[in-house]
């Protein structure tokens, strides 16, 4: 959704069986390249290292809290720098 307009920008139906993290390169890629994508906001099923990537690759930040019991990943990951941020913010792990 468009945070400006309210407008939906992608959308899709999936089996119950199919995890949310899995289909978040299908939902950017309905957005077309051309257009900036701020920001990426989810619930923790969306804190997975494919989904930092995608959303990195995108060159957008991601508005997803770190999953109960998260660890800080290597900085060399994709989202690594924000993630690692929100751990230590929130208190799941030690600075």
């Amino acid at each position: 959704m468009d945070a400006k307009t309210g407008l939906v920008c992608a959308a899709l139906m999936t089996h119950q069986d199919v995890d949310d993290a899995s289909v978040l390169p299908d939902l950017l890629a309905q957005i077309t390249a051309d257009v900036p994508v701020d920001t990426v906001g989810g619930d923790g099923a969306y804190d997975t290292k494919q989904c930092h990537a995608t959303i990195a690759a995108r060159g957008a930040q991601p508005s997803i809290p770190p999953h109960e019991g998260a660890t800080r990943w290597a900085q060399t990951t994709p989202g690594a720098g924000w993630r690692n941020d929100a751990i230590e913010t929130i208190g799941l792990a030690p600075a």
